[in-house]
């Protein structure tokens, strides 16, 4: 993925916030101990980068085709090429037979190719060494959806849940959003003796269960709610986020994937999806995906800060732990990002930001 610092950073834990079943957009509970947003900030070392390519001296012209998984064209998709520190160098689009050109004065060296189309991201790694380039690009998105419908399928299952039984999975997610997990895993439990085919209960213990570390108790819970319903988004969440913590980054965003088929809009599943990048250290497509999840969210903040550093944009990342701690100032990580931004300002040699933050 282009040009990397020299420490690169562990993904030590990734959790997703518990998902509300009232209300798609939900911004309570942030960092504040009552939510499940908990990305473990990973300090990186401040290197050197030496990203500036050699001058070009004739322009390049590169052409493609991009097509899905079924081997069906995909058209209107937006086509960039993208530098080492991630900035948009030149861009297209792809027409009704999935083709596109692009003709740049992009220096030679290696880039990203971004695929952006309905709302996901795919990207593959090229080099711009020849006045002419092809490539042939498969994608892991649907053709079907339209970028920008946020509209979503609520199974029957999810329609024929009774009252008393969303009364409970309502007060779960409200003693959750309190810190309360113990009373939220008992309205959990009480839901499960009434409906054990419940899907949402399920999923919603998933969440509980990684927030006690419970991680593979969370994947167990989260493939019996995919079982239980299948168009259930959330349990798509909550296993990749159960992934994220275990490192299993592959399976992590094929479920996530899943989830954005099921919910185009579910900006949470694309700020899970950015953290699964960064832990693969693939840390351009992290900076574009966090473009895509278009919430003012504590967790935003972190982790594009991080992805700054290791993309050498230290100005930058000072500001984005700035914003964070102006967001959530009683985090209990705020003394030592308060020092990390001391240091992103006054660099010194080799210097190296501790990895304390746990």
């Amino acid at each position: 993925m282009g040009l990397r610092s020299r420490a690169t950073p562990t993904i030590l834990s990734t959790s997703s916030h518990f998902p509300d079943h009232n209300k798609v957009h939900r911004d309570a509970g942030i960092f504040l101990g009552r939510s499940l947003v908990v990305f473990s900030l990973i300090c990186v070392g401040i290197a050197s980068y030496a990203v500036t390519p050699q001058a070009a001296s004739t322009q390049k012209l590169l052409r493609g085709i991009v097509s899905t998984q079924n081997a069906q064209p995909l058209a209107g998709a937006t086509i960039e090429i993208v530098d080492a520190l991630g900035n948009s160098v030149a861009q297209s689009q792809t027409d009704s037979d999935g083709r596109f050109e692009i003709l740049t004065d992009a220096a030679a060296g290696e880039y990203e190719l971004i695929i952006t189309h309905s709302g996901q991201l795919n990207a593959k790694q090229i080099s711009l060494a020849r006045s002419e380039l092809s490539v042939n690009v498969m994608v892991a998105t649907s053709a079907a959806n339209k970028l920008g419908d946020t509209r979503y399928a609520v199974s029957a299952r999810q329609l024929g849940i009774s009252d008393k039984t969303r009364a409970r999975l309502t007060a779960a997610q409200k003693d959750f959003e309190k810190g309360r997990i113990g009373g939220a895993m008992e309205q959990i439990e009480a839901v499960m003796e009434m409906s054990p085919s419940c899907s949402e209960a399920w999923s919603m213990r998933s969440f509980i269960r990684i927030s006690r570390r419970d991680i593979a108790g969370a994947i167990t819970d989260a493939l019996r709610a995919q079982e239980l319903d299948s168009a259930n988004a959330d349990a798509f969440l909550a296993l990749a986020s159960a992934y994220n913590s275990s490192q299993m980054f592959v399976e992590a965003e094929r479920a996530l994937r899943q989830a954005l088929e099921l919910r185009p809009d579910f900006w949470q599943a694309r700020l899970e999806l950015a953290k699964t990048w960064y832990g693969e250290k693939k840390f351009v497509l992290t900076l574009r995906q966090l473009g895509l999840v278009e919430r003012d969210f504590p967790d935003v903040h972190l982790v594009r800060a991080n992805t700054l550093v290791n993309l050498g944009r230290k100005r930058e990342a000072a500001e984005e732990f700035r914003t964070f701690l102006e967001e959530a100032p009683t985090d209990r990580r705020a003394l030592q990002i308060q020092q990390i931004v001391s240091q992103l300002g006054h660099p010194r040699p080799d210097s190296r930001l501790k990895d304390n933050l746990q």
